[in-house]
């Protein structure tokens, strides 16, 4: 890896911007589209994530690219998962949670329990990995967790 250590702060916040704009810009101009907001988003992403191949030199969004390539992955998730939570929590309708709260307790989690539980028996007989019951079912449950953020973004 090349040396980054003089990299000037304010870069920084130019692959922040720029994913900003790209969200933006995908958002307003391919909503006619029938494909998910997200999965553009995600092909986007691994576009962008192509250009850690190309020299640092060569541009300047390559190298605030290196710099969020490296930093501490707790960082990020104690800054943005917050937030995105919050956002998603702001745009849900209160009367809606109300009316289909019959249905979120039937489906959602007895669903989210009975996937939990198959993946757990899965991962303890069928991968090679030797793994006791504790640690198959925390396999399951990280595996099965619905993510609200997620399906609100879908819908």
């Amino acid at each position: 890896m090349e040396d980054i250590g003089n990299v000037e702060p304010t870069l920084a916040l130019l692959f922040v911007l720029t994913c900003i704009v790209i969200g933006i810009a995908t958002q307003y101009f391919l909503s006619s589209v029938p494909v998910p907001y997200t999965a553009l988003l995600f092909v986007l992403g691994l576009c962008i994530g192509l250009l850690q191949g190309v020299s640092h030199e060569a541009h300047a969004f390559t190298e605030t690219l290196s710099l969020w390539m490296d930093i501490d992955p707790n960082l990020l998730l104690l800054i943005f998962l917050p937030t995105i939570g919050f956002s998603s929590a702001l745009g849900q309708q209160p009367h809606l949670l109300r009316k289909n709260w019959g249905q979120i307790l039937i489906l959602a989690w007895p669903g989210v329990v009975i996937t939990f539980l198959l993946i757990g028996l899965c991962a303890k007989y069928f991968f090679p990995y030797g793994w006791t019951w504790p640690q198959a079912l925390l396999f399951g449950a990280m595996l099965a967790a619905t993510d609200p953020v997620a399906v609100v973004a879908v819908l």
